[in-house]
């Protein structure tokens, strides 16, 4: 039996785009979308959201998301990286509930990313025995990850505190929209320009 943990890691603050993990994307809150995506892929035994924020904490309760606690404050600072928080809500999981073979970070901030990309990434994740897979995006001869998709064996995330690592496996994705990594005002613009194309699953 394959076994993912999704984690959606969705803080009430941030830096650049104020509340952005709330905002409003058709008629859904932006770490809605990541939540709707991970659901129905059996691959995935559970999906725990992260969170500091009392409304999305609740929220994400009514969506059957397991929700264990509100973030502790000190790793829900501007600085604290993903990685870090990934940590805590992996040794949560795997002390209360079960062991995993990975670890899938779904951020809210990437609301059009494909269903299929995922599953995609799953598949490649045990079919090629990869230790880390990262979706980027390419730019002439430079790429970078597009925020989209995560997947890491806890071994090494533990390890390493980090998701890219020296054996990361990239996964290029070509889609612009896609690929559109929400933490400016003027990528939500053009989220909002699109937002018509999430449709709930």
């Amino acid at each position: 039996m394959k076994k993912i943990l999704a984690l959606v890691l969705a803080r009430k603050n941030s830096f650049r785009l104020k509340d952005k993990n709330k905002l409003v994307l058709n008629n859904k809150p932006m770490f809605f979308w990541s939540i709707d995506q991970a659901q129905k892929i059996r691959e995935i035994c559970d999906i725990l959201v992260s969170t500091d924020d009392v409304k999305i904490f609740n929220y994400a309760k009514k969506l059957n998301c397991l929700v264990p606690w509100l973030r502790p404050n000190k790793i829900s600072k501007d600085k604290t990286t993903s990685a870090v928080s990934a940590i805590h809500a992996l040794n949560w999981y795997e002390k209360k509930i079960k062991k995993v073979d990975g670890l899938l970070l779904l951020q809210p901030t990437s609301p059009f990313r494909k269903r299929k990309t995922i599953l995609k990434s799953i598949k490649l994740f045990y079919n090629k025995d990869c230790k880390s897979i990262i979706t980027i995006v390419k730019k002439k001869k430079n790429f970078k990850p597009n925020g989209g998709i995560y997947i890491i064996k806890p071994s090494l995330l533990r390890k390493e505190k980090k998701f890219l690592i020296k054996d990361t496996t990239y996964l290029n994705i070509k889609d612009n929209l896609e690929n559109l990594d929400i933490d400016t005002y003027k990528d939500y613009l053009i989220a909002k320009k699109n937002e018509k194309k999430l449709k709930v699953a």
